[in-house]
């Protein structure tokens, strides 16, 4: 288990890549849905 932290780092990096990921789609889908229609 030497390793150990080496992994739980690796799993945060690409947990946070994902989740940059994630809430960058988000915000430009929003943005397009406000350009495109007003949401009413």
């Amino acid at each position: 288990m030497d390793n150990l932290p080496l992994i739980i780092g690796a799993a945060m990096i690409v947990a946070g890549l994902g989740l940059g990921i994630y809430i960058t789609i988000r915000i430009v889908e929003q943005r397009r849905i406000d350009r495109d229609e007003p949401l009413d």
